[in-house]
C-alpha cells in the first residue's frame, strides 16, 4: 500500500496565475496531460509502504500472520508506532495529542461503528495502511499465537526477538520492537505490539501483546497485556475473523451440592478450545507427556510417589447407573492441584463426586459447536456448557482428538499408584470415570462453589 501526501487543489490555484484554469502535467517520458482545475479536488503524491506475506501457522481459527510489522520492510525491522486506534504516526505520544481523546474537554473520541474492537474499520491501521483482509489482530488472536505456536529467544540481523513456530512448522519472527512516549525505549529489549480489542472499564486501557527475554515464558509473554492507549507500539497485521475473547466464568449447572462449572477449560479462549495441557498433578504444561519426563516417577526404582491425602469417595459407576464407595487419593485445593494453581480464587479440580453429579443431574447430547466436536451439558435450568472433544496427549502425539475426551479429576485410586482417574467421554458411546495413566496429557475443566 502507499502512505499519502494530499494538497488540496485551492493550494495550487493559489500559487499558479489566476487567469490559468488548466493544470498541466509532463511526465519524464514527455506526456503531457491537462486538466481543468474545476475538476480536480485534490492531488496526492504516494511513497510505496511494503506490505507483509501472510504465514500459515496451522492455528485453529485459520489466522494468518504477516512476516513483518506495519512501517518495516523486513522481519527484523521494528516498523512504525502507533497508539491505539490511530493510523498516524507522532515524534511524541501523549494523552495531548491522542486523536482519540479531547484532553481539553476530557472527552473519548467516537468513531464509525464505535465498540471495544476497532478491527477492519477506518482507525485500524493495519487495514488502512496495507489494505486488502488486513487487520491488527484482536486479543484473542494473541492469546491464539501464545497457546498454540512455540516461541524461541533469538536474533535476526542483530535484532533480538522470538521465533513463532506454528505446529505446522512454519514459523514468524517478532522483534523487540520497544516502545514510545515522550521517547523511543527498550528497543532491543521488549516488545510491545497493540491488538485491536480495548478494556471496556476502564475505558482508557487497551489490550497489548507484551514479550521480553526469559526463561520463563509465563513472564516473558503477555497476550493480553494493558497500556495506556496513547502508548506508541507496534503493529503486527492479520489475516482472518475477529475472535471474539470469551470471558471466563462459572456456570450455574443446578446440582444438589450447589457446585459451579467453568464456560470453559483452563488456558483457553473460548469453550471450544482445549486450553492448557496437564499430566495429572502437575501445575505446569510441557512439550512431551512420558514417563521418563513424570514428576512423580522414579526411574531408578520404576515407581510412581501418590500424591495426596487418602479418603474415601463416591464413584459413580455409569453402567449399573448407582454410586460404588472407593479408596482415593485427593488433591483438590492442594498445591498440585492445577485448577487452584492457574485460576486460584477458590477454583480447583473436580473431584470424583462432582463429576458423578454432573452426569446424574444434566442431559449429555454429542453435536459440533463452531466446528468442534464434543458434548452439550445441559442442565435442569437450561444452562449448559460445552467439553470439547479434544482427545488425549502421550509423547507428543495426540490422540483420539474430535472423537474423544479425556478431562483430569482431583482423585487417584489408592489401589494402583501408576493412573488417576480420567472423566472420558466418546462419540459413540457414553461418558464415564475410570483411570488412566497419569503422566499422559489432558486438560482441565475447573469448577468452584
Amino acid at each position: 500500500m502507499k502512505k499519502s501526501i494530499i494538497l488540496l487543489i485551492g493550494i495550487i490555484v493559489s500559487i499558479t496565475a489566476s487567469a490559468q484554469n488548466v493544470m498541466r502535467v509532463e511526465l519524464n517520458d514527455g506526456t503531457v496531460a491537462k486538466y481543468p482545475t474545476a475538476d480536480v479536488k485534490q492531488i496526492t503524491f504516494e511513497e510505496d509502504m511494503p506490505v507483509g506475506t501472510p504465514v500459515d501457522l496451522g492455528l485453529p481459527s485459520g489466522t494468518l500472520w504477516a512476516d513483518f510489522n506495519v512501517g518495516a520492510s523486513k522481519p527484523s525491522e521494528p516498523g512504525n508506532y502507533y497508539g491505539w486506534g490511530e493510523t498516524e504516526t507522532h515524534t511524541l505520544y501523549s494523552w495531548e495529542n491522542y486523536t482519540l481523546y479531547d484532553y481539553d474537554n476530557e472527552v473519548w473520541i467516537k468513531w464509525e461503528g464505535d465498540s471495544l474492537d476497532f478491527g477492519n474499520t477506518d482507525i485500524d491501521v493495519a487495514h488502512v495502511k496495507w489494505g486488502g483482509q488486513w487487520r491488527t489482530p484482536s486479543c484473542a488472536q494473541y492469546k491464539e499465537l501464545a497457546e498454540y505456536c512455540t516461541w524461541t529467544l533469538t536474533e535476526e540481523d542483530g535484532m533480538r526477538g522470538y521465533k513463532v513456530t506454528g505446529k505446522n512448522g512454519n514459523s514468524i519472527f517478532i522483534p523487540f520492537n520497544g516502545v514510545i512516549t515522550d521517547h523511543i525505549q527498550s528497543v532491543g529489549v521488549i516488545g510491545n505490539y497493540w491488538s485491536s480489542s480495548r478494556y471496556k472499564d476502564p475505558e482508557y486501557l487497551g489490550y497489548a501483546l507484551f514479550i521480553a527475554p526469559g526463561e520463563d515464558m509465563e513472564d516473558s509473554l503477555d497476550p493480553d497485556a494493558c497500556a495506556y492507549r496513547y502508548y506508541g507500539y507496534g503493529i503486527r497485521p492479520v489475516i482472518g475473523n475477529y475472535m471474539e475473547t470469551k470471558k471466563f466464568e462459572a456456570v450455574d449447572m443446578a446440582l444438589p451440592s450447589g457446585t459451579k462449572w467453568a464456560n470453559m477449560n483452563i488456558g483457553a479462549t473460548s469453550p471450544e478450545k482445549a486450553g492448557n495441557i496437564y499430566a495429572w498433578a502437575e501445575v505446569e504444561v510441557k512439550d512431551t507427556y512420558s514417563k521418563e519426563n513424570y514428576s512423580f516417577y522414579d526411574a531408578a526404582t520404576q515407581t510412581f510417589e501418590p500424591v495426596g491425602e487418602q479418603r474415601e469417595s463416591i464413584y459413580y459407576n455409569v453402567a449399573e447407573e448407582m454410586n460404588d464407595t472407593v479408596n482415593v487419593y485427593d488433591i483438590q485445593g492442594s498445591g498440585y492441584d492445577m485448577a487452584a494453581h492457574e485460576l486460584g480464587e477458590n477454583w480447583t479440580t473436580p473431584t470424583l463426586e462432582q463429576y458423578g453429579e454432573l452426569m446424574q443431574y444434566c442431559t449429555w447430547t454429542w453435536t459440533t459447536q463452531n466446528g468442534v466436536n464434543g458434548y452439550l451439558v445441559t442442565a435442569s435450568n437450561n444452562n449448559s456448557i460445552f467439553l470439547p472433544a479434544a482427545g488425549i496427549y502421550i509423547n507428543e502425539d495426540i490422540s483420539g482428538n474430535g472423537i474423544s475426551f479425556y478431562y483430569w479429576t482431583a482423585n487417584m485410586p489408592s489401589s494402583t499408584s501408576d493412573q488417576a482417574y480420567q472423566f472420558v467421554g466418546y462419540r459413540d458411546y457414553a461418558t464415564s470415570l475410570m483411570p488412566g495413566n497419569r503422566f499422559s496429557g489432558c486438560p482441565v475443566r475447573a469448577v468452584c462453589k
